[in-house]
């Protein structure tokens, strides 16, 4: 074969390629490619095979690649394997087998300690080599961008659910959430709802909704007939309407505005502004107060005590106060107190004895050895109560009854303390009670006249205080809190209040209150600033 060798070597020096024209009289060889490969110092991915086919084929102005370069390999930046999905869509529907639809909110659970997410670390490339003999080294691996944890954390390479609950990775973000809310009313298009934490509805509770929830629920609207079991608080800021088909089940306080035709049991307390034909189960006590604090209809039943305005109505609805107490504590203290009266047709029963036409005037009922019998509010002393605690030497309980009922003068200092609360919203008074009763004695009035009536007998340790009320302000109250001529003057004032008008501000910060704080408050929150408050004083 015989022309003119042309050699061509690519930009990137990783081919070269050779033709042969017909314009030559040179005689085509493998000595001279190689030779010619060599002056141009072109050493590594020689292509003998090419060469040869070129010289056996003896085809023209064919581009033979007769050396190759071996490219560098990219390596793997380092990238996040999530055990969820985490383009999950929480509120899609989804079409069942038979055609139907479920709009139950699909919502991606783990419990705590739970392995949610693993980091795999980026992995180097390899080198690679042009047809002279150098080195090309590969784009260097990058790290994943790091992700924002909340309530997840990280163990080497692994991350792991801090607790149960709601888990979404938002934008950077990967975080359980313990709560869910749901935004607008939850009705039908909401479905079944089954969350391990806390659940917010920001409006109603339709009809046909149930829900099982493993924390609280907090309800802005009202309830209507749902079948809802939560394993700790409900808090319904509007009511409860039951409409004769609603099954609501608390394993602890359930408060709402009023309750109305519906099924409620609650492990704690029950607090209304009335109840009307509900059946109502409480395993503490039964509280039913407000401008209405009526109890009409239906059933009502508690552990200690019910506690009410009045009871039925000048019509003569049948209603039954029944008292079942658990232990010797709870049937000592078992009691019905009526504010104003007990209409006829209203039966009541303490611990199986039974008035079946109970006509109560303002005053409490307790069973005594004569069987029921009526008190003026406040003046029944349990004495047996505290013999028997003192006999079973459980001294604790018996300081905390002597205490609660004023049978010591000199308060324990390791004891609850007692907040007082000031404020004209009867629910807002209900859901700081909630809020507070665990872990404090706890004692809400509605006016501040109410509070200085209560501060002739009582020495709060904290006041808790509205700012806007009818007839005296809270300014006023604390005013006159400060002018008092003995240890109740320096009784700690926090202010509670939504008012942020900076004069208002000012004249309620020159009565030099502990502080002044922005309603709403959550729970959480407000328990930490009063706990934090008690342990710097006690330090």
């Amino acid at each position: 074969m015989h022309g003119r060798l042309v050699v061509e070597i690519a930009r990137d020096s990783m081919s070269v390629a050779v033709t042969v024209y017909t314009d030559g009289k040179t005689q085509i060889t493998r000595n001279l490619i190689m030779q010619e490969l060599s002056n141009r110092g072109i050493n590594t991915g020689i292509q003998e095979q090419k060469i040869n086919e070129l010289l056996h084929y003896e085809i023209y102005r064919k581009r033979w690649i007769v050396a190759k370069g071996v490219p560098a390999v990219k390596g793997k930046d380092g990238w996040y394997e999530f055990m969820f999905d985490k383009d999950f869509k929480e509120m899609k529907p989804k079409i069942r087998e038979d055609g139907s639809v479920d709009y139950s909110p699909n919502i991606q659970i783990v419990n705590k300690g739970d392995k949610v997410m693993t980091y795999h670390p980026p992995v180097p490339g390899k080198n690679g080599i042009t047809v002279f003999g150098s080195t090309i080294a590969p784009i260097a691996s990058k790290d994943a961008k790091k992700l924002s944890l909340s309530k997840v954390e990280q163990r080497g390479n692994d991350f792991y659910a801090k607790e149960g609950g709601r888990i979404a990775l938002k934008g950077n973000c990967l975080e359980v959430m313990s709560r869910l809310e749901i935004n607008g009313n939850a009705g039908y298009a909401t479905g079944m709802i089954n969350f391990i934490g806390d659940v917010i509805v920001d409006g109603d509770i339709k009809d046909g909704v149930t829900m099982e929830i493993g924390g609280n629920l907090e309800v802005c609207g009202e309830m209507d007939a749902v079948q809802i079991k939560v394993s700790g608080d409900i808090i319904c800021h509007g009511g409860i309407h039951g409409k004769e088909k609603a099954k609501i089940s608390a394993g602890g306080t359930v408060t709402a505005n009023f309750i109305e035709e519906a099924d409620i049991y609650a492990g704690g307390d029950v607090q209304a502004g009335h109840i009307i034909n509900a059946k109502v189960v409480s395993e503490n006590n039964v509280v039913v107060e407000g401008r209405n604090g009526t109890i009409l209809g239906g059933e009502v039943q508690a552990d200690e005590s019910i506690s009410a305005v009045r009871v039925g109505n000048e019509k003569g609805c049948n209603t039954i106060l029944r008292i079942l107490s658990t232990d010797v504590w709870s049937r000592e203290y078992a009691r019905i107190v009526v504010q104003d009266k007990v209409f006829p047709y209203t039966q009541v029963e303490i611990n199986g004895v039974t008035d079946t036409d109970c006509r109560l005037q303002q005053g409490e009922l307790h069973l005594t050895s004569k069987g029921l019998e009526r008190y003026e509010i406040g003046s029944y002393v349990y004495k047996d109560v505290l013999a028997e605690l003192e006999t079973q030497s459980d001294l604790q309980m018996a300081e905390e009854f002597k205490e609660e009922h004023h049978l010591v003068k000199e308060k324990n200092p390791d004891e609850k303390k007692l907040i007082l609360v000031v404020d004209d919203d009867p629910l807002f008074l209900k859901t700081q009670y909630t809020y507070l009763v665990s872990d404090y004695y706890v004692a809400v009035v509605s006016s501040g006249a109410d509070a200085l009536k209560f501060l002739e007998k009582n020495k709060p340790d904290l006041i808790l205080l509205d700012y806007l009320m009818p007839e005296m302000d809270g300014s006023e109250l604390l005013l006159r809190i400060r002018s008092m001529k003995n240890e109740k003057a320096d009784i700690p004032v926090f202010f509670l209040t939504s008012v942020t008008d900076k004069k208002v501000i000012m004249k309620c910060l020159s009565l030099y209150p502990q502080k002044y704080l922005m309603k709403p408050l959550e729970k959480d929150e407000l328990l930490q600033i009063i706990g934090d408050f008690f342990a710097k004083e006690q330090k």
